[in-house]
Order: C-alpha cells, then sequence, then structure tokens
C-alpha cells in the first residue's frame, strides 16, 4: 500500500530481469513513481578501463582463471571465471552472469543446471557505453561442448548471440532435450579495453528483460505498478518550473487526490489540442467537471475546454483551445467530482504551460501511452502544425505492427496497432512521415507469475453486504488461510476457496467507509498479490418502499428485507377494520424512494377496542356521563325514578353491567334518582254513636250500612 518516489538521472543502468520486481511490487500495493531529468553522465565519453582499479573480490579463483600481474602499478585487473568447459564457474547465485573480457584469447565459462523439455530465454548484451565496442559472441555448450540452437526474436536460429556497438544486445529462447549441467561460454576480442558484459538466463515463462536505459527501466515499473513517469530533461538545462511542479503534485498524491501527469506538457499560442490527464487516487466520472485557472486560481483569458471525455477513474481527456493572445503562464487544473453527497477535488499545479506560437509542425503524443504486449490496440497519434493523411507512413519499431491508419484530421491519425508478445519492453519512440516524437509511449509487460485479474462485481454500496468473485493468476489462494483487505469499514466473512485461483467472499460496507475506490490484497501463506483500484465505493443505491399494510410482521419483514430495507418500530393500535395482527399503516408510504438499508416503523392492529364498563352508579348524572364518555362509551337514555336509598340527581342504576368487556361506543342507558317519594295527606271526621245532636260518633254498623247501600247503588246503576 506504500508509494516509492524515484527521482534520478536518465543515465543507462545494467539490463535487469525486472519481472520479478514489478511482481512484488503489485502484489504488495507498491506504487513507483518516477521522474527523471536528463542523462548527467556524458554517454559519448570513451571509458579507459587500464586507468581503473578494480577491487579484489575475496572469494576463492577457479584454478586457470586468473591473470597474473606481473608489474605492481599496473590496473588490477581479475579474471575470477573459468576459461573452460573444465575450469567453468559455477552459476550459483548469480543473475544476471556478469564478466568481462580482456582480450581475444579470453573466455568465460559458466556451469549452470538446465531442465530438459523447458523452454530457457536468454539475453546477451554489454553492460557499459564504451564508445568503440568490441565483438561479443556467447553459446549455450553440453557436456561435449556441442553448441544449442538458440531462436532469435527476428524469427532465425543461430548457435550464438553478438553484441557490440551496432548490436547492444540479443535475445532468444532454447530448449534442451535432458536435464543436466550445461556451460554457458562468452569470448570475443576487446582491443585496448576491457569488455563488461551480461547474460540474462531465465525460464522463459518467468523471463521478463529490459533494456538498460533508466528511460525505459523505470517507464515500465511506474506503469505495471499504476504510477506516474515523467522524463523531464530540461531541468538540466536550468528550468526547473515543470521539474517541481511534478515534484509537488506527485507528492502530494500520496495524501489526496492528484492530477500527476500530461501526455502534453506545452500549449501554443492559436492551437487547439487534446490533453490526457493523469490522476493518483482519483475517482473520474461522467459527473466530473474540468476547470483550467492561474497561480491565483482565477480563470484565464483566452484559454478554453471545449470538451471534456472520462476515459477511467484516473483518465481525462480534454481539448483545450488557447487564443493567439493568451498569456504566456503556467496553468493549474482542476476536476470536481461528485460522490455520493460529497464532492472530491483534485488539483495539478502548474501542470500545462502556454507558450508563443510555434509554427513547426511536431508529433505531440500518442494516446493512450502505455501499450500492453500481445494486444491489437487503437492509438490517436496528435501533431501540431502538420498534414496528416490516411497515406501517412507510421512506424512505431520493432514489435510493433501497424495494421491500418486513418486520417481524423490534418494534426490526428487513428492508427490500429497489434503489438507483439515479444515486443522490448519500455519508453519507445514513434515516427510518422518524417517527424519523430522519441518518447512517445510505453510499451507494458504481459507477463506476470502473480496477480488479481478481476473482481466480480466491483462497483460496490455503502451498506451491502455483497457476494464478489476473486479471479487471480498464480495466486495460490488457500482455504482457511487466505485473508483479504480493502481498508477501512470494509469487511470480508465467509471466505469460500474454489481453487488456487478463485475464491468468493463476502463483503460489507460500512456507512462510514470514505467513497472512491481502494485496492483490494488478498493475503496467502506464500505472500500477498493487490489489484489497485480493485473496487469502487459508491453511496448506498436508492430503493423503492414496498406496501406491507394488511400484512403480518414477520411477511412485512421479508418484503422490506427482499428489496434491501429493514423492519423499524412497531407500535400497536386498535381497528375496526383491520384484522388483530395486520398492518394497520408504515411510516414511509408505499413507491417512496429512500436509502437502501434505512428502515420502516409499521403500526400492528389489535382488532377491535373492548372496553370495561366502570361503575357509574352513585354518581351524579354529570360525573357518570364524564366517565362513560372517557372510556369511549356513549350516554344513551336518562329515566328518573324515586329512590329512598339514592339522593336526588345521582344514579341509580346503569343499563351495562360495571366491569363487563364491551365494543368501544357502545351505549350505557342511566336511572337517576328524583329522590324518596312523596307521602298523601288524609283528614278523618268523627261519627257519633249516640242520638241526636251534640257531635257524638256513628256506631259502626251504621257506617257498614251506609257503605253497603252505596256499593248496591253503584252496582245497580251500572247494570
Amino acid at each position: 500500500g506504500g508509494t516509492i518516489f524515484i527521482a534520478t538521472d536518465a543515465a543507462n543502468n545494467s539490463s535487469i530481469n525486472v519481472g520479478s520486481l514489478i511482481t512484488q511490487l503489485q502484489n504488495d500495493g507498491v506504487t513507483v513513481h518516477t521522474l527523471l531529468s536528463g542523462d548527467c553522465d556524458d554517454s559519448s565519453r570513451s571509458k579507459d578501463w587500464t586507468q581503473t582499479t578494480v577491487p579484489v573480490l575475496q572469494r576463492d579463483i577457479p584454478e586457470g582463471g586468473t591473470d597474473v600481474i606481473d608489474e605492481p602499478g599496473e590496473a588490477l585487473i581479475l579474471d575470477m571465471i573459468g576459461d573452460s568447459i573444465e575450469t567453468a564457474t559455477p552459476a550459483i547465485d548469480m543473475d544476471p552472469l556478469v564478466g568481462e573480457i580482456n582480450d581475444a584469447d579470453d573466455d568465460d565459462v559458466f556451469k549452470i543446471t538446465l531442465q530438459g523439455d523447458t523452454q530457457y530465454y536468454i539475453r546477451f548484451g554489454h553492460s557499459d557505453d564504451i564508445y568503440d565496442y568490441p565483438f561479443l559472441r556467447v553459446q549455450i555448450l553440453t557436456q561435449e561442448a556441442e553448441r544449442i540452437d538458440i531462436s532469435l526474436t527476428d524469427g532465425t536460429v543461430d548457435d550464438r548471440l553478438f553484441s557490440s556497438s551496432y548490436t547492444p544486445y540479443e535475445e532468444g529462447t532454447f530448449s534442451v532435450e535432458t536435464s543436466g549441467d550445461y556451460y554457458v561460454k562468452v569470448y570475443g576480442y576487446a582491443d585496448e579495453y576491457v569488455a563488461p558484459y551480461y547474460v540474462q538466463l531465465k525460464d522463459a515463462a518467468d523471463a521478463v528483460v529490459i533494456d538498460n536505459s533508466a528511460k525505459v527501466l523505470f517507464s515500465v515499473i511506474s506503469a505495471e505498478t499504476g504510477g506516474a513517469f515523467e522524463n523531464i530533461a530540461e531541468v538540466n538545462e536550468g528550468d526547473d518550473a515543470q521539474y517541481s511542479n511534478t515534484i509537488f503534485n506527485i507528492l502530494r498524491s500520496t495524501e489526496e487526490p492528484s492530477i500527476v501527469a500530461t501526455n502534453v506538457r506545452e500549449i501554443p499560442r492559436d492551437s487547439q489540442l487534446d490533453i490526457t490527464l493523469t490522476g493518483k487516487e482519483t475517482n473520474w466520472s461522467s459527473s466530473t467537471s474540468v476547470t483550467l485557472t492561474d497561480s491565483d486560481g482565477e480563470a484565464i483569458a483566452g484559454v478554453n475546454i471545449n470538451k471534456v471525455q472520462v476515459i477511467s477513474a484516473t483518465s481525462i481527456v480534454i481539448n483545450v483551445s488557447v487564443a493567439n493572445d493568451a498569456n504566456l503562464q503556467d496553468l493549474n487544473v482542476n476536476t470536481q467530482t461528485t460522490l455520493g453527497d460529497t464532492v472530491q477535488s483534485a488539483d495539478g499545479v502548474g501542470i500545462l504551460t502556454v507558450t508563443e506560437v510555434d509554427t513547426r509542425a511536431q508529433l505531440l503524443s500518442v494516446t493512450p501511452k502505455y501499450l500492453g504486449q500481445g494486444n491489437t490496440i487503437e492509438v490517436t497519434v496528435q501533431g501540431i502544425n502538420t498534414e496528416f493523411t490516411s497515406d501517412s507512413s507510421v512506424d512505431l519499431g520493432v514489435g510493433i505492427e501497424v495494421q491500418n491508419v486513418t486520417a481524423i484530421s490534418s494534426q490526428q491519425l487513428m492508427v490500429t496497432i497489434a503489438v507483439s508478445e515479444t515486443a522490448t519492453a519500455g519508453l519507445r519512440g514513434i515516427v510518422v512521415d518524417d517527424l519523430s516524437l522519441t518518447d512517445g509511449f510505453v510499451v507494458t509487460l504481459d507477463k506476470v507469475i502473480t496477480a488479481i485479474q478481476g473482481i466480480t462485481p466491483h462497483e460496490l454500496h455503502r451498506r451491502l453486504v455483497t457476494d464478489i468473485t476473486i479471479a487471480g493468476f498464480g495466486t495460490g489462494f488457500e482455504a482457511d488461510k487466505t485473508e483479504i483487505f480493502a481498508g477501512d469499514d470494509v469487511v470480508f466473512t465467509n471466505i469460500r476457496v474454489n481453487s488456487e485461483t478463485e475464491l468468493v467472499a463476502t463483503i460489507s460496507i460500512g456507512d462510514d467507509a470514505e467513497l472512491g475506490y481502494r485496492d483490494l490484497s488478498v493475503s496467502t501463506p506464500d505472500g500477498s498479490v493487490t489489484k489497485l483500484n480493485g473496487i469502487f465505493i459508491d453511496a448506498p443505491p436508492m430503493v423503492e418502499v414496498p406496501d406491507v399494510t394488511g400484512l403480518n410482521t414477520e411477511q412485512a419483514s421479508t418484503e422490506l428485507s427482499e428489496v434491501g430495507l429493514a423492519l423499524g418500530n412497531t407500535t400497536n393500535a386498535n381497528s375496526d377494520t383491520i384484522a388483530a395482527g395486520s398492518i394497520i399503516s408504515q411510516s414511509v408510504a408505499a413507491g417512496t424512494s429512500i436509502v437502501f438499508g434505512d428502515s420502516v416503523d409499521i403500526v400492528v392492529s389489535d382488532g377491535t377496542m373492548m372496553i370495561t364498563v366502570p361503575s357509574v352508579t352513585g354518581m351524579t348524572q354529570s360525573e357518570a356521563t364524564s366517565q362513560l364518555e372517557q372510556a369511549n362509551l356513549v350516554v344513551g337514555t336518562i329515566t328518573q325514578a324515586s329512590s329512598d336509598s339514592v339522593t336526588s340527581g345521582s344514579v341509580i342504576s346503569q343499563s351495562v353491567s360495571a366491569n363487563s368487556q364491551v365494543v368501544a361506543n357502545t351505549t350505557v342507558n342511566l336511572v337517576v334518582s328524583t329522590g324518596p317519594a312523596a307521602t298523601p295527606q288524609t283528614t278523618t271526621t268523627p261519627i257519633s254513636s249516640g242520638g241526636g245532636g251534640g257531635g257524638g260518633s256513628l256506631p259502626l254498623w251504621s257506617l257498614l250500612l251506609i257503605i253497603g247501600l252505596l256499593y248496591r247503588r253503584n252496582v245497580c246503576s251500572s247494570k
């Protein structure tokens, strides 16, 4: 997950096998950025090795493998390599094989072990930049000194490879029928110089060897690890603005999204160019906008962006036109990209420069810049002041076949090319008609020992729990011993290894996971492998809320979870129309779109409401009415009756017994007391039982007679 930033000059280095180096960097997720100045050495200078003191190495010198120094004070030159099959030096832990040929009589012989029926890659060349270089040769020999044929990359077959000032190196492949010891013999003549050489020998399946130019070496390493590569030779001549700005942009990209490179650095006045921006840690998409400003962040008169085309999360092409009177100055580039509810900003400080009008015909760029071995690709070649036609001659060097040329305009060509699997990797040049661009593009490698080839799906969302499939090459996935990492707030569980090169895992992405691309690493007992920008994390998706009314709680939970929503709080309420246990209502209306993972609250029916009838006897009529209404009952007919025991105005009785269960709004009739019943008033007149006046009482028989007579009269009259 770290970053290496190399700033160095473009001097040559010994050719090396970078395959294992790049694989290790890729597996560890390490990004390498490279910034080159011009070559600080005078490469045309001839080196007189007789004036160089070579330190004595403390190791055994095979018998017969030394040069005797007769006079002290001479250059100390030790030939530590055996010069015959009998005295051959075992090639143990020597990668590559290196040595020096001192004269025409000097042979260097190494003893190697090869496996039968295995194809080997061999590359032979000189390892220094002596001007008038001697001719050197290398052969593969059996124990009987028989030569092994070598198939050269140009299709020819020979029993030896050459290296000279005209042919810095040759390479090819060979195989042997039986396993055993074989020999590598280097010979030639060196005249007055000591001639250093190297022999790179690898299993052809693993060998990835590149040229000894720093531009080639570092352009490949940076391309294969997702880093930026810039070659700014002008700094050697005192122009350090672009160099300093590039350092700043690359360093800042280790902390925040930045624009680290462009395919064209200078835009002349009165021109219109397509410029490819390369970002690091960016998440460019269709939502991305691009602006050009001066050093103060102000818009620039006469400089306009006409079109923006997003190629990938880290590549954008902008079409820029510059007026004839635009100010001559450095330009800052800014991008704004919407990520969920946030906006990601990325800057490239001083990454473009407006220059004077230039009327020369020039090649400016090849897009895309990185062309993989073994691929057929359409590239755009851009020039200025050119007269391109569909008949223009295009040459991208050995190993790259031009299949079709189409003129888009007088300044742009669309070229279909096929890059051979054996095309030399590294920074390469292009020639169109009589115009050339020395460092136009980079051929990248297709021979990687281990790699994550694909992650499906790779576009993921916060809150989602998803199964992803990871496919690799040479990865060695192992059950119960494989772990996956993708940074904070991303958790992998239930890792199922289908094979050494395929696994399935469940990924959970938290609410706080940072939006954008993430590197994904898989760790096994044999090491780790990383896919740069392996997954993309987006904001949670929006989902439509289903209708859960009328369902029970379990059914509602299932319906919601199927669309990525959760069942929230549950409350209960009575309903005369919804059966008990069914949902009366939901907090978010059906058909509404809400964020994936949100919850929906529900109200569940308890059925029809049952009321416990309160006892209101003995209460006043108003008190009883209030109690019944509070209990959701209806006061019905009020009748009155006298009562010797209940105070007038209070309830004597109720039509529905107290504590009985009834439905809401049941009618309760009341009987209200009018108090005790009224007693009638009776007056008695005494009847005398004596005769004559005097007011005495009548005798009892007289009264009975009178009553009888009256009764008889009434009965007779009724007849």
